[in-house]
C-alpha cells in the first residue's frame, strides 16, 4: 500500500523524523505496521500487506516519532479506509 503525506513541520518536527504507519483489517480482525517506514521528508512510503488482504477494506493511521528523542511521538492520524488492490 503507497501512502503520502504532507511534510508540514510545526513545533518540534523536522524532516528527520521516523514514520509509523499501521494498517487495521477489521474484516479478518488482523493488523500490518511498521515503525520505521521512512522518514517524513520522503513525503511517501510503502506498507507491505498480506496477498490475502486483496480486495478487502483497510483502516489506515500514520503517525510521527522523533528523529531525536524517541519519547516524541505524535498522535497517530486517521489516512483514510482504502481498498486492498486486487
Amino acid at each position: 500500500m503507497h501512502v503520502q503525506w504532507d511534510a508540514t513541520c510545526e513545533g518540534k518536527a523536522t524532516l528527520h523524523d521516523q514514520v509509523m504507519i499501521l494498517a487495521c483489517n477489521l474484516e479478518k480482525k488482523s493488523v500490518v505496521y511498521d515503525l520505521y517506514t521512512g522518514k517524513r521528508g520522503s513525503l511517501a512510503s510503502q506498507l507491505q500487506l498480506p496477498s490475502q488482504w486483496q480486495g478487502d477494506t483497510v483502516e489506515v493511521y500514520i503517525a510521527f516519532m522523533s528523529a531525536n528523542d524517541f519519547n516524541l511521538v505524535s498522535y497517530s492520524q486517521y489516512a483514510g479506509r482504502h481498498r486492498v488492490g486486487v
